[in-house]
């Protein structure tokens, strides 16, 4: 194995140590918004029972579930995005997770079993 090949990996997996050390380490939670800008932001995402969320780069979202619409406003606060809405029963803070075509959503309150995912469609 040659040398920067050798320093590569171990830097990329020294990084994604520091990024998201788990139980469940597929999963590389997003702690900034120029992450979370990069990787969520203008991308439409889909649960399995077809509930959808987007997240527009003017600070407002647009989502459904249940069949009803709701939109509102989001901001980056820390490392959690928090969203806004008179409508929408999942807004509030919560941390953002991704591995591969999938997104995890979960309240700030740290509570597992809410968590929400999506996948980009």
């Amino acid at each position: 194995m040659s040398r920067p090949f050798l320093a590569a990996a171990l830097t990329g997996a020294l990084l994604l140590g520091a990024i998201g050390a788990r139980a469940d380490s597929h999963w590389v939670q997003i702690t900034s918004e120029d992450q979370f800008t990069a990787a969520i932001v203008g991308r439409d995402l889909e649960d399995r029972r077809g509930n959808t969320l987007t997240l527009r780069r003017n600070g407002t979202y647009v989502a459904s579930h249940d069949g009803r619409k709701a939109r509102g406003d989001w901001r980056w606060s820390g490392t959690t995005l928090c969203r806004e809405s008179r409508n929408d029963e999942r807004a509030g803070c919560h941390t953002w997770e991704v591995a591969g075509d999938w997104v995890r959503v979960t309240p700030d309150s740290g509570d597992s079993n809410r968590a929400i995912r999506y996948r980009f469609k």
